[in-house]
């Protein structure tokens, strides 16, 4: 009976795109936005993954690249990516910090659903809804 094996540089390069991927998301939470960008650019040219593109665009928010952010978050979004529901997540805080309150409030609300003690989200939802009227 055969089995399937992964070559060994087929591992090398997702373990390498990983590891960039989680510089990335230590240089993003470390106030390093550019250092991030340029860490998650080497992941996705070594293997892209979504879990990378989520980041990516978590760095071009950081970067006040709004429009681009939001466009891989909705992709992602559109395409029922599996971290589809973390898009909706960030696209609704970077809506919300953007002041489009009706546009977030929704993406809010769906990641409370599932992530009800989260407090961030709370108090963005918040904010949100008093913005809104």
């Amino acid at each position: 009976m055969p089995t399937t094996t992964s070559s060994p540089s087929r591992l090398s390069k997702t373990l390498v795109a990983k590891l960039l991927t989680e510089e990335a998301r230590t240089l993003l939470a470390s106030d390093d936005a550019p250092g991030a960008l340029e860490s998650i650019d080497q992941a996705m040219a070594t293997e892209s993954s979504e879990e990378s593109l989520l980041v990516r665009a978590d760095v071009l928010a950081a970067l006040g690249r709004s429009r681009e952010a939001l466009e891989v978050y909705d992709d992602m979004i559109e395409r029922d990516s599996t971290l589809a529901l973390q898009a909706r997540r960030a696209r609704g805080l970077l809506r919300a910090t953007e002041g489009r309150s009706a546009e977030a409030i929704g993406d809010l609300e769906a990641w409370l659903e599932v992530a009800p003690q989260d407090e961030q989200i709370q108090k963005a939802l918040a904010a949100a809804e008093s913005e809104r009227g």
